[in-house]
C-alpha cells in the first residue's frame, strides 16, 4: 500500500500592526492548521498574522529544498518568482 505525500504549504507571516512582511514557512500537512502547527513545532514560526495556501503539485520539486525553515521576504520573493511558472502568472490566468 502507498500512503500519499501531504501537500506542501506555503505559510505568510505579517506584523499584526504594520502589515510589513515576516518571511514564509514552507511545510508539508495535511491541511492549513496542521501546517501551521507544524511551523510551530519546527520552531520557525515567527508570530503575527497568518495567511497560507496549498502549494500547486507542480511547484513542489522547487519548493521542497526550502521546507522547514524561515525564509525572509526577499527569499520568499524570489522563490515565489522561480519556474515552472510564477505565483502572479498563475493568478492572471485564474481572472482570465
Amino acid at each position: 500500500m502507498v500512503i500519499p505525500k501531504h501537500p506542501l504549504w506555503w505559510l505568510s507571516y505579517a506584523d499584526e500592526k504594520t502589515d510589513q512582511s515576516l518571511g514564509v514557512v514552507i511545510v508539508r500537512a495535511p491541511s492549513f492548521p496542521r501546517a501551521a502547527v507544524r511551523a510551530n513545532e519546527l520552531g520557525v514560526s515567527p508570530g503575527g498574522q497568518l495567511k497560507g495556501f496549498e502549494a500547486p503539485l507542480d511547484y513542489e520539486s522547487v519548493l521542497e529544498p526550502f521546507m522547514d525553515r524561515l525564509l525572509t521576504p526577499v527569499e520568499a520573493r524570489e522563490l515565489a518568482e522561480k519556474p515552472p511558472i510564477s505565483w502572479t502568472d498563475r493568478s492572471a490566468r485564474a481572472r482570465s
